[in-house]
This record gives structure tokens, sequence and C-alpha cells, in this order.
């Protein structure tokens, strides 16, 4: 089990969350909430700023290596209502856009709530200081031919129940192998079939089909990339 621990302080009024894997590397990250999340109350802040330092770590500096998902990880926070939001038990509604990586992407990591502060103190081999500024939070699978496709819970939900192995070790990676395949190619779905989607998602969606599984993977356009909202067999 691989261990990521942090730590959240507002200090002056700016965001510090600190972080270590083990005993050898750490440091800190000064999150910059901006003006979406200026306006939350001050406890909400501090759970924004660790959710969004959770993230860039996992995702975009990879503290815990590169291609990671959830299995075999476990996140150790120092806000409660992470664990809350991750299990969509929250009335914290403000924060779920925040969460979307860990009911998709990280879905099977375990999350427990650990308050100590005294190995802030420790002399580790690797010590780094960044900067983030919070942004929207979407895991984004670059698929070849299509380009970034944005996953919602759903959709990985759905890819789950259709496999036909049953449910994978590692249900992210899995997908990504799916939607990376050389089998995957656009596809022309029955008239009926495509106008009942498209009046479900309210736009044009695209058919692409993995050729061997027959699985049909759903994606309606949005603002920077498609979005997988379903996935189906045929």
């Amino acid at each position: 089990m691989m261990v990521l621990t942090l730590l959240t302080k507002q200090i002056d009024g700016e965001f510090t969350v600190y972080w270590k894997t083990g005993l050898r590397r750490a440091g800190e990250l000064k999150v910059d909430l901006g003006e979406q999340y200026d306006k939350l109350p001050e406890q909400q802040k501090l759970i924004a700023a660790e959710l969004y330092a959770i993230h860039h770590l996992l995702s975009v500096k990879e503290v815990m290596g590169s291609n990671r998902s959830g299995n075999g990880l476990q996140i150790r926070v120092s806000k409660g209502a992470i664990k809350k939001l991750q299990k969509q038990r929250s009335t914290q509604h403000s924060l779920y856009s925040l969460t979307r990586f860990l009911l998709t992407r990280y879905q099977e990591a375990q999350i427990s709530v650990e308050k100590r502060e005294d190995w802030l103190s420790y002399s580790f081999e690797e010590y780094s200081v960044d900067n983030a500024t919070v942004r929207e939070i979407d895991e984004v699978i670059n698929v070849p031919n299509i380009g970034p496709v944005v996953v919602t819970r759903h959709a990985l939900e759905r890819f789950v129940e259709r496999l036909s192995g049953g449910v994978p070790k590692h249900p992210w990676k899995a997908l990504c192998a799916k939607l990376c395949s050389t089998e995957l190619a656009k596809s022309l779905l029955p008239e009926c079939i495509a106008s009942k989607k498209a009046k479900k998602y309210f736009v044009q969606a695209e058919f692409w089909c993995h050729g061997s599984s027959g699985m049909h993977f759903v994606m309606v356009p949005s603002a920077k990339a498609l979005t997988l909202v379903t996935v189906f067999n045929r």
C-alpha cells in the first residue's frame, strides 16, 4: 500500500498543504484558490485547497508514480470532509466539482483522516516547494485520433458493469486500454438509437466502438474536450 499524507494550514490568508510519501520525500504546495472559491466559508476553503493539492500531487506532479490509479493507494487527509465527499455523503455541494477525480480515476483509493503534525519537523532527503492555482479538475484520457476525453463517474461505472470478464482490478487502466486500442473506431448507429441519445444529452453525440468487445462509447462535446458520458454493448 502506497501512502500519501497531507496537512493543510492557513497562514496569513494563504493556504499551504504539506505532504509526504514515506520518510524520504516531502514538500509543501502553496494553493491559490482564485476568485472561483473566494466566497466559500473559511473552513471550506481549507478543504478545497487540500482537495486540489491531492489532485495536483497525484496527477500533475505524480509523486506516487505515473499512470497511477486508486488501487493500492491510501490518502491520509487532515480534513475529514474529504472522506465524506468521496463517499458522496457530504452536504458541502460546492466542493463536489473538486472531488470528481476521487470518484473516477482514484475511486478505489482508501481515504483516512490523520491530524498529526509531528512529521512536519522531520528531515526529509527530498523536499520541494511548489505553487498551484485552483482550476476545474477533470480526469482526462488522451485518446489517439480523438484527443482529450473527460470521463464521468457514470461512464466508468457503466464500463465496469459491461465488461465481459468481470470487474477489473484497475478499472481506470482497463478503460484507458480500451479507449487507446487500435480497435477503437467511430461508429454509425441506427437512426432511432442515435436520436434517442441526442435527446438525452441535448447535443449531437459521437459513438465509438471497440471492435472485438462490441463495446460502444458515447461522447458529447464540451467546452475543451469530448466527455465520455456512458458505455453500452450492442
